[in-house]
Parts: C-alpha cells; structure tokens; sequence
C-alpha cells in the first residue's frame, strides 16, 4: 500500500512580501487556510510543513507544533533536499508538493491530482505546465523514488531551488498535465500571495467568500464570489499589475 504524503514549502523569508505565512486573511494566518483544507483531502495519508532553520521560521514551527503538525526544518537555499527530507521523515512513497503561498488550493484539485498519478503510467501529475486552472491551484504529485534520484545528480543550485525543475528540463521524465474542467478553467485568475496588492485582494475575496460559503469555501465558491464583485475585480487587476 502506497503512503501519499503532502509537504508544504513554507517559509518567512520572502523579499516581496516578509513574513507572509503568518500575515492573516480574513482573521487566519496563510498557513492555517491551507493546511485547513489539505486535512480534508481524500487522497493524503498525512501531512507535513517543509520550513527552514532560519530563526525567522521559528515562528512556523512554533505554529506547526501548537497544531500538532508534522513539520521539518532544512536548507533554505536547497528546498529540494529540505522536500526530501521533510518526505523521508514520514516514511512516503508518493509526494504531494505544495506552496504555502497558494492558500486556497481546493482539496478536490489535491485529489484529482492523486488520481491521476495512481492511473496513469507517468512520473509526474501536474497542474502547473499548461495551467488551466486559476494560479494558486497548483500541486505536482511525483514519487518519493523519483525524487531521491533527481537529488543524487542534480548538482545544480538553481535546480534545487526549485524542486521538481529537472522534470521538466529532462525528457526522460513522463508528465501529465492535470486539465481543469470547464467551468474551472480560468487560468486568467490569479490566488497567489506574493505582494501586499495580493494581500489585499485574497483578504477581501476570503472575507466574502466565507460570509457565504463558510470558512472552508472551494475553488467553485471563490469563483462565484469573484464573478459577483466588481470591487473584487478591480483588486484582482491590481494583483497582476503588481506581479508583473
């Protein structure tokens, strides 16, 4: 029996927008809105936060240890082996890689991601190559066997910063593109906390999502939710100019 693990890059570090794990929308700190919804997936046998050792991330342990969440600290620089490391410590076979700046990842999109890895005879599921769901809906699914192979030769730093990088630069590799359905597909929406612009607008948007749709709302409910505000929208345009 396969052991599916989540691990969750996470860290305080950020250069365009510090300490944003902790910064709180719509009165939960970022981590908590994703690890919330990751604990109602299907697909998961267990999860766990992949921080660094930086005295800054203390303040993720700190929060991961008054959760009772799994979490390990590694290289701040070689997230890859900071990813392996945080899998190998809980004994997994399959690993579900995860941002910590993607706070409203759908646990559907987790699980269709699961799926298609346990279908299909490939080396990696994706929703990140040809995006067709919204930005901030991304999860790669890949094996823990894969992972320790591309760690033993990839000596790169810019590689390793990246984690499932050689996966895409090497043709060897089989992927699979993780396709949204239609009333998903909207990769020109973007729910990625990176700036303050961000901030403002997942704020606003979670606020009133939740007002509807509860604490734990999905992809559908933001969706609707942004289709109904126009304010919402003009927010949402200052997200792209600010990332751009």
């Amino acid at each position: 029996m396969t052991r599916v693990v989540a691990s969750i890059e996470a860290r305080m570090g950020s250069s365009r927008l510090p300490g944003k794990m902790m910064m709180l929308l719509a009165g939960q700190p970022v981590l908590s809105h994703l690890v919330d919804r990751m604990m109602t997936c299907q697909s998961l046998d267990a999860l766990i936060i992949a921080t660094t050792v930086n005295p800054a991330d203390d303040a993720i342990a700190g929060w991961a240890a008054a959760r009772a969440i799994p979490c390990f600290r590694g290289s701040e620089d070689d997230v890859l082996a900071r990813v392996l490391g945080a899998q190998e410590s809980l004994q997994s076979d399959v690993v579900v890689e995860l941002c910590g700046d993607t706070p409203f990842l759908d646990p559907a999109v987790v699980d269709a991601a699961v799926a298609a890895f346990q279908k299909n005879d490939v080396d990696l599921v994706t929703t990140a190559r040809n995006r067709s769901y919204p930005d901030g809906q991304d999860v790669e699914v890949f094996s823990l066997a894969a992972l320790r192979e591309i760690d033993a030769r990839c000596k790169d730093a810019g590689a390793r910063e990246h984690v499932s990088l050689p996966f895409y630069k090497e043709p060897h590799w089989r992927l699979h593109d993780l396709m949204a359905p239609a009333h998903r597909h909207r990769p020109d929406l973007r729910f990625v906390l990176d700036t303050a612009a961000d901030a403002r607008f997942l704020g606003a948007l979670a606020a009133a999502a939740m007002i509807k749709h509860g604490q734990l709302f999905g992809l559908d409910d933001l969706l609707a939710t942004f289709d109904a505000s126009p304010e919402l929208q003009a927010l949402h345009s200052a997200t792209l100019e600010a990332a751009a």
